[in-house]
């Protein structure tokens, strides 16, 4: 993702979607990052690897006062919010869907250092 930018994923609620089927959008709105936010030029020290990811993938920030990570669902809500120990965290993706995920970096105020995307296959 670029600064400026924004991704819309969009999914069919039918577990066979049919080629040629429509998809109307009546009502949409952002939830989780809708504004923009100095993060001090801390997002440029974040890194998760390896996406897309499988079975693991580690997130790691080389700020002091990286904390926690919240991971977010394609949909923004909380998949959990996990503590970092040595400003890194692993995180199990074996039980998560495969598609796109969000994740916040924050200190021990709740803050958010710095953010990023990563995806899941199977």
């Amino acid at each position: 993702m670029y600064p400026d930018s924004v991704s819309i994923v969009f999914s069919s609620s039918s577990i066979h979607p049919k080629l040629g089927s429509e998809l109307w959008v009546d009502d949409c709105y952002f939830t989780g990052w809708t504004g923009v936010q100095n993060l001090n030029s801390a997002s440029a020290h974040v890194s998760m690897y390896p996406n897309p990811a499988k079975d693991n993938i580690t997130i790691s920030a080389d700020v002091d006062n990286a904390y926690a990570v919240v991971v977010y669902d394609g949909i923004g809500q909380i998949v959990g919010k996990f503590e970092m120990e040595n400003k890194k965290y692993l995180l199990n993706t074996s039980a998560l869907k495969p598609g796109n995920y969000f994740f916040s970096v924050l200190d021990k105020s709740g803050a958010v250092i710095a953010g990023n995307t990563f995806s899941v296959v199977k």
